[in-house]
This record gives structure tokens, sequence and C-alpha cells, in this order.
């Protein structure tokens, strides 16, 4: 045990342990985090009580040590799991998309007019962001590869296409809002797709999509 440990009072460790367990992120979790982030959080909580009992009962340095180190273990503990619990929503990664790859923006394009006009509109966006893909790749700016994420073609794009960079990362948000999100899809979300599909066209001078006034 450090010297420093040694000769602090427990009035000292108290205010020590009320100033990490008081920090946000040890506080209550909010409604929507899972039972499981609950449980870890009334167990600190008990922790963090059970040491303030300790420090709290007195006598020489060499419970001290013990008791900060506890401490600080929780700290880590904690700090570790929330960051794996946000990497695990996918907050921090971006989806792969999934589908065949080398497939001609002409077939992507018929079938995502196809969805289109049965209102499905889920798969008609997603087929919107894979003809747009192929596009690009058939024009040389991007390259189709198995279990290439969202993120690496938003990037190569950015590279390779300045001008179509925002509206290719427009596209790609409501594509992975729609496709990974469950969310609902409406005609205007799909509309919303083509008219950022219809900007990279243009930056890029792509051949006009299936639907959008031509072939591709």
């Amino acid at each position: 045990m450090t010297p420093l440990l040694a000769q602090a009072s427990p009035e000292e460790v108290r205010r020590a342990v009320e100033e990490v367990l008081g920090r946000p992120e040890y506080r209550q979790t909010a409604a929507g985090d899972s039972l499981l982030d609950r449980l870890v959080d009334a167990l600190v909580e008990q922790l963090g009580r059970l040491l303030l009992r300790l420090a709290g009962q007195g006598g020489d340095g060499s419970w001290v040590g013990s008791v900060v180190l506890a401490v600080l273990v929780v700290a880590i503990v904690v700090v570790a799991w929330r960051t794996l619990s946000r990497f695990r929503r996918g907050h921090t990664v971006d989806p792969i998309v999934d589908g065949p790859t080398g497939r001609s923006a002409r077939d992507w394009g018929s079938e995502a007019a196809s969805h289109a006009a049965a209102g499905r509109h889920r798969d008609a966006l997603r087929c919107r962001y894979r003809e747009t893909v192929a596009l690009l790749a058939r024009a040389g700016l991007l390259e189709e590869v198995p279990g290439r994420t969202t993120g690496e073609y938003a990037a190569a794009l950015a590279d390779a296409l300045p001008a179509g960079r925002t509206a290719f990362d427009r596209l790609t948000r409501l594509f992975e809002a729609a496709w990974y999100g469950r969310r609902d899809v409406t005609a205007e979300d799909v509309q919303d797709g083509l008219d950022a599909q219809a900007a990279v066209v243009a930056a890029g001078s792509l051949p006009s999509p299936v639907g959008g006034g031509g072939s591709g």
C-alpha cells in the first residue's frame, strides 16, 4: 500500500467514494436500458453503500487502500460495461451491406420500381441504395466488395466523388434506417431516396437509373 493511501483518513475515503459514485455514469440508468444494465447498477449501488459504511467505521489505514482500490475497480468495470453495451447496440458500428454483389444496376432498379409500385417501400428503398452502389461501381468510383459496410462505401465515395458525398450520405442514412432500423418506411422516404440518388447521379455524371428517366 502506498504512503498516500496509508495516510488517508476515513473521512477522506468517504468523500472519495461519494465523489466517484455520484458521477453521472454511476447514477440510475434510463428507463430504456436493459434489465441486465439495471441489475449491474443495483449491484454497484449496494457496493457503494457498503464502502461508505466501512469508511465511517474508522481505524488505521490498512483497509483504506482496499476501499479505494475497490472503488477504482468498480469504476473501471462499470465504464467498460456501459461502453460494451453501447457497442453491442450498434451505436458505433456501421452495418454490413447484405445481399449479392456484382448484380447490375438495371436489375436493382427494375426490382426497386416493382417494389415501389406494390407499396413495398422498405424493399424499394433498399434496392435504390443497391442500384446506386452498382452505378458507382460501374463508373469506377467505388468497388463492391462482399462484407463491406455502409460506412466503408460512404468513405470510398467521399474520396472518389466529394461532390456526391452529402447526397450519398443522405441515401445511406435512409437505407440504414429502413433496412436495419426496421422502422416504418413511407412513399415519402422512397422519394427522398430517389432525390438523393438523383443528386449522386448528377454529381458523377452517371447513367440515369431505372425509374428515374432512363436505364442503368
